[in-house]
């Protein structure tokens, strides 16, 4: 089943740091943020699996505590439902970095 664009609801996880915000699809590009952590980048469906390639920028204030770099890039796979998605990916040092979305409203129109 296709992802919805729109909004949803993220929980971002990594080496300890965990966190919640917003992730915003439109045409399979994604953005997503909470207060520490901004992703960016490309979904690719196929049935209900997906491949994401996505950039990770952290704020020092994590990662003066984690192992990871303040900015890095990373592949991940996970499934879709429609109204919601996981990803899961092994960033830098073989951290494993974990997604969860769920759709919470349409994005607006201009």
């Amino acid at each position: 089943m296709r992802m919805k664009d729109g909004h949803y609801a993220m929980r971002f996880s990594a080496d300890g740091y965990r966190g919640k915000g917003r992730f915003d699809l439109q045409d399979n590009r994604g953005e997503g943020r909470d207060d520490q952590v901004s992703i960016q980048g490309h979904l690719v469906e196929q049935g209900s699996n997906l491949t994401a390639i996505f950039n990770v920028l952290i704020s020092p204030a994590v990662t003066g505590n984690s192992r990871l770099p303040d900015h890095y890039s990373l592949t991940m796979s996970g499934t879709s439902n429609g109204n919601s998605f996981m990803l899961i990916g092994v960033g830098p040092l073989g951290v494993i970095v974990d997604i969860d979305c769920t759709w919470i409203a349409v994005p607006e129109t201009n």
